[in-house]
């Protein structure tokens, strides 16, 4: 847990004093070149060559800089946050297109709503019925069909004749209509 709180912490610290945390940066880099100078004079190299030997073993110190800057906590959110404020100058530079933009994402979200809240309604909701599992579809069947029986069509549903429908009434409590 105190990994995460540090991480946290970095991650402010970095968004919040990203100025301050540039300027040491730089600083850091600048000290680290010096110190190889430093080492590089020490083992007997003059001062023009050391320093040319150290900026070259170290790289380029703006590609370092890069580097440590993409690797920190919070280089992803402050990349999004400049691709945010990049989306909304370029949004105010052309109206039009503002317009068309928000009227599409208008009839997308309310078109979703719309079809989430049918499906909703006729799949996820229970049937505002006491006992839904115990309703049964009745269909005027022709005459010569009656004899069939259950599911005889192959539709798999039961198809009641006339005194089907009587013989069901006789023993049910609860009919509507």
């Amino acid at each position: 847990m105190p990994r995460a709180t540090a991480r946290f912490a970095s991650l402010l610290r970095n968004l919040v004093h990203k100025q301050r945390v540039d300027r040491e940066l730089e600083e850091e880099l600048g000290t680290a070149v010096e110190l190889l100078v430093e080492e590089k004079v020490r083992s007997g190299m003059p001062a023009d060559a050391a320093r040319r030997a150290a900026r070259l073993e170290l790289g380029s110190v703006e590609s370092l800089k890069g580097q440590v800057q993409e690797a920190r906590a919070g280089a992803r959110v402050d990349a999004l946050f400049q691709d945010v404020r990049y989306a909304l100058r370029s949004l105010v530079r052309a109206p039009g297109f503002t317009a068309v933009v928000v009227v599409t994402l208008a009839l997308g979200i309310g078109a979703n709503t719309a079809i989430f809240s049918v499906v909703r309604g006729i799949l996820f909701e229970p049937l505002p019925f006491r006992a839904p599992d115990r309703l049964v579809a009745l269909d005027r069947v022709a005459h010569f069909l009656e004899p069939l029986g259950q599911g005889a069509l192959g539709d798999g549903l039961a198809h009641l004749g006339h005194g089907d429908i009587d013989s069901c009434h006789a023993f049910s409590s609860v009919w509507d209509g």
